[in-house]
């Protein structure tokens, strides 16, 4: 069997983590920008 080694399976998990943290910012900044505009609405 070909098993991968530690180090390989480290690197896969990088790109899967880098997108989910940009989901989250696009996430969050997007409300933020919903909050920002309520509150600039309601003076």
């Amino acid at each position: 069997m070909n098993t991968p080694s530690p180090s390989l399976r480290g690197r896969d998990l990088i790109s899967p983590t880098i997108a989910a943290l940009i989901s989250v910012i696009v996430n969050y900044g997007g409300t933020f920008i919903l909050v920002f505009q309520a509150a600039k609405a309601a003076g």
